[in-house]
């Protein structure tokens, strides 16, 4: 993400969460809802019939995923990227795979 120079069209996750069954990148899909907000959901891009087991994670679940993993008091996508490599989901569950190799993983 910081060597793209269209870095500024990226989301916060754009690359960082992958499908536990077959390592896609995980596409954001954005809803209006009645009420005015916008709802973000990241989903396996991977037709259904191959990742069964795949489900989609809301936005804002995952930064509070983060934020607690990280012992954070609030979302840093610097302290994010500089801390974890990516994030690997299956049937409900995040594993948050650090640089420094060690896993951990959270129900959702």
């Amino acid at each position: 993400r910081d060597n793209n120079p269209n870095r500024s069209l990226f989301l916060d996750f754009t690359g960082f969460i992958r499908c536990g069954l077959c390592g896609a990148n995980f596409r954001c899909q954005a809803k209006n809802m009645k009420d005015g907000t916008r709802r973000r959901t990241w989903h396996c891009p991977t037709l259904k019939s191959n990742c069964k087991d795949s489900v989609p994670i809301d936005n804002e679940t995952m930064k509070t995923l983060v934020t607690e993993v990280l012992g954070l008091a609030s979302f840093d996508v610097a302290v994010m990227d500089s801390q974890l490599e990516f994030a690997s989901i299956i049937k409900g569950s995040v594993s948050f795979h650090f640089r420094d190799g060690h896993e951990v993983s959270r129900k959702f």
